[in-house]
C-alpha cells in the first residue's frame, strides 16, 4: 500500500511539472500569435523568422500543450505519447539548431564583422530625417542601442569616420542612452557618457546565450517527455494488490 501511495504522489508530482511546462509553451505560442511581426522585427537586428513558419509552429505548440495539460489530468496515455512524440521532435529540433549555432560562429562573426564594416563608411552623423532613413545608419543605430554597446571593437573604431565639424569626442547618438543624450549640453553622445564595450563583444556573449539557451531548451523538453512517459506507463500498469491469505 505504501509503494501505491508514494507512487501515486511521484505520479501527482510529474503531472504538476507538465502543467506548468505546458502553460509556459501556451503563453509562449500565444505571444508569437498575437504579437505583431512588426514589433518583433522592431525589437531585433537579427533576420526574423518568416511569420507563416512562426505561426504554424506556435499552433503545434500550442496545440499540443493543451494534449500534455489534458494527458496528465485524465492520466490518458495516448495523450501524453502524443505529447511526448511531438515534444521529442521540438527536443531535437533545439539540439540540431544548437549544434549548427555553435558549428557556424566563426562564419557567423565573420558575416557579423564584414556586413557591419561596411556600413560605418556611409553611416550619416546627427543628419536628422535623413539619418532615420538611411539603411546604413538604421543597421547601426539598431544595433547599439539594442546592445549597448559603441563601435565594432570599441568607441575609438568611429574616429576615422568622424566627419570634420564634430569635436574629437563626438560619437554617434546611438552610442548613449536617451537619458545621456537629454542631459548632454549640446544633444550629442560624448566618450565620457558612451557604451563602453564593443558591439563585436556584445555579439559573442549574444551567440553563446542563444546556444546555452537551445541546449537548456533541449534538456527541459527531454525531461517533460521522459515524465509524460513515466505517467503513462503508471496509467497502463496496475498498482501493486496485496490480498490477504487466509491461514
Amino acid at each position: 500500500m505504501s509503494q501505491n501511495v508514494a507512487r501515486g504522489r511521484c505520479v501527482s508530482i510529474a503531472a504538476g511539472v507538465i502543467y506548468s511546462f505546458c502553460i509556459v509553451n501556451i503563453l509562449v505560442a500565444l505571444g508569437w500569435i498575437l504579437v505583431p511581426q512588426s514589433v518583433l522585427e522592431g525589437h531585433s537586428f537579427f533576420v526574423p523568422e518568416n511569420n507563416f513558419s512562426s505561426c504554424f509552429s506556435a499552433v503545434i505548440l500550442l496545440s499540443a500543450s493543451i494534449i500534455g495539460i489534458h494527458g496528465a489530468y485524465k492520466r490518458d496515455p495516448t495523450s501524453l505519447k502524443l505529447f511526448a512524440t511531438v515534444f521529442t521532435i521540438y527536443a531535437l529540433i533545439a539540439g540540431v539548431a544548437a549544434y549548427k549555432r555553435y558549428s557556424e560562429h566563426d562564419v557567423d562573426v565573420a558575416h557579423f564583422v564584414a556586413t557591419m564594416t561596411r556600413t560605418e563608411t556611409t553611416y550619416k552623423w546627427y543628419q536628422g530625417n535623413e539619418s532615420a532613413n538611411h539603411q546604413a545608419t538604421n543597421r547601426w543605430d539598431n544595433l547599439q542601442l539594442a546592445l549597448r554597446c559603441c563601435g565594432l571593437k570599441g568607441r575609438s573604431d568611429w574616429d576615422q569616420f568622424r566627419p570634420a565639424q564634430f569635436a574629437d569626442d563626438v560619437l554617434p547618438e546611438s552610442c548613449c542612452s536617451s537619458l545621456s543624450l537629454a542631459t548632454s549640453a549640446d544633444g550629442r553622445c560624448h566618450q565620457e557618457s558612451a557604451f563602453k564595450m564593443g558591439c563585436l563583444t556584445e555579439y559573442n556573449k549574444i551567440l553563446g546565450t542563444v546556444v546555452v539557451g537551445l541546449i537548456i531548451e533541449m534538456i527541459i523538453r527531454v525531461t517533460a517527455v521522459m515524465l509524460a512517459l513515466g505517467i503513462a506507463k503508471s496509467a497502463i500498469t496496475p498498482p501493486n494488490c496485496h490480498t490477504p491469505t487466509k491461514s
